[in-house]
């Protein structure tokens, strides 16, 4: 970062920073605690799976909604369009070539 402030000392030959508090725990506690370490960790990791399985399905599950409601969309667009062309009187822009109707018969 920026330096803030600057001062020279003559004759500096320590510098001690803030105190660190005692530990809470004596000796005995430190112990179970290093003993424990890899429990612990198992514990917090799992935690920490769970919690990002939560949010990827959070996050797929509004995905999802957000595709549902794209294409809910584009099919409202899609009946629009048929319904201004069939006011227009022109044809509709699918072709099913199973329908009579679109078959021109020239002699």
């Amino acid at each position: 970062g920026a330096r803030v402030h600057q001062v020279s000392q003559d004759k500096l030959y320590q510098f001690l920073w803030r105190p660190r508090p005692a530990c809470l725990l004596d000796d005995e506690e430190k112990r179970q605690v290093t003993k424990n370490l890899r429990r612990y960790e198992r514990k917090f990791m799992e935690a920490d799976r769970i919690r990002e399985r939560e949010e990827r399905q959070r996050v797929e599950a509004e995905q999802e909604q957000q595709m549902k409601e794209f294409y809910d969309r584009v099919d409202q667009r899609h009946v629009a369009m048929a319904e201004r062309r069939a006011a227009a009187g022109l044809p509709p822009l699918s072709y099913d070539s199973d329908d009579e109707s679109n078959m021109v018969v020239m002699e």
